[in-house]
């Protein structure tokens, strides 16, 4: 797998999780992204704070883009966030629009993801590994 193509996908998992990081903005920015209505301020912090760590796993993706010595991190903390989301919106069992289509983004990256990593520790790759 070409190095290039790598960084795309540690670019794509970081936006992926730069969406909901931006409901750390305010109440509003939460309600609209997740179409819900919140009815308390323990709520709204739960969820603001869900969106800062959001922001966390992002930036370290990101920054994985740069620096292959981050990849096996990043790329478990991706994939735990990702798969995770799936797992727990398979056990809650909604049928909101939004849900099942952040499900779907979040399966298809974490394919590109762990394919990513596979190529990466396999030796497929061309990009050498930072130390």
């Amino acid at each position: 797998m070409a190095g290039w193509m790598v960084t795309g996908i540690w670019v794509l998992a970081a936006g992926v999780h730069l969406i909901p990081a931006t409901a750390v903005i305010s109440k509003m920015r939460v309600e609209a992204l997740y179409d819900v209505q919140i009815t308390s301020p323990e709520l709204e912090l739960l969820l603001r704070h869900r969106a800062l760590l959001f922001a966390v796993v992002a930036a370290l993706l990101l920054a994985a883009a740069a620096r292959p010595e981050l990849w096996l991190l990043a790329g478990a903390l991706g994939l735990v966030s990702m798969l995770g989301y799936v797992v727990l919106a398979g056990q809650v069992g909604t049928e909101q629009a939004a849900v099942l289509r952040v499900s779907r983004v979040d399966v298809v990256v974490s394919l590109l993801l762990a394919t990513a990593l596979l190529a990466e520790y396999s030796g497929a790759i061309s990009a050498p590994r930072g130390g």
